[in-house]
């Protein structure tokens, strides 16, 4: 990456994607002026959200520039995107192009049904968790909020997805985009801003001991 140049995050919107899911990590992302922020949906054109919200992506699946993260939120519209061939092959091929995978909800359903959680930790909404176990080679973590494997980093239902993303930010951009972060969005709940929050599973990291 040159000086000065911000890496790229990228957000996948779909059908009945569920709102807060996708943006959560938008607006952290965005208020931490650390990084650029991009939407892509599967096609050209608008999609409607669960609750009606119509957004128009800035890409489509197929004019997507480099990310350097992309995140997969959840919502109804997961159960018919483990059914497209396309999108779970263009999940595989990304993969194989950025640093970090993340997932909100029922996204790592998604990531799930694309493969590419074989071998590893994750979580997902507890009304979900079941569906994990039926992955081969996945173990479900019925008790975390965020499961971070590496470059696979999956959360649990919908608010986590705000948490999740500012655990990025601190882990990789730092703590001044952290700060910014929750200054501009006054959020006073991420556990690592309070210095006697005990919360033990609250970020899991793939191989520790519980």
């Amino acid at each position: 990456m040159a000086k000065n140049q911000q890496e790229t995050v990228g957000i996948l919107v779909f059908d009945d994607v569920e709102v807060l899911d996708f943006c959560g990590p938008l607006e952290v992302f965005y208020t931490s002026g650390a990084v650029d922020v991009v939407t892509v949906g599967p096609d050209e054109g608008s999609i409607r959200a669960v609750t009606g919200l119509q957004v128009s992506p800035d890409y489509d699946m197929s004019s997507c520039p480099r990310l350097d993260v992309l995140v997969v939120p959840g919502g109804r519209g997961t159960r018919r995107m483990q059914e497209s061939d396309r999108v779970k092959g263009w999940l595989r091929e990304r993969f194989e192009q950025i640093d970090l995978l993340c997932t909100v909800c029922t996204g790592s359903v998604l990531v799930g049904a694309a493969g590419l959680l074989k071998g590893l930790e994750a979580t997902t909404h507890w009304g979900a968790i079941r569906q994990l176990e039926e992955f081969e080679g996945v173990t479900a973590d019925w008790d975390s909020r965020i499961v971070d494997a590496g470059r696979i980093i999956t959360s649990a239902g919908i608010s986590a997805g705000i948490d999740m993303a500012l655990y990025v930010l601190e882990s990789r951009y730092g703590q001044p985009a952290l700060r910014r972060a929750i200054n501009a969005m006054e959020y006073d709940s991420y556990p690592q801003v309070k210095p006697n929050y005990q919360r033990p599973t609250f970020v899991r990291v793939s191989g520790e001991q519980r």
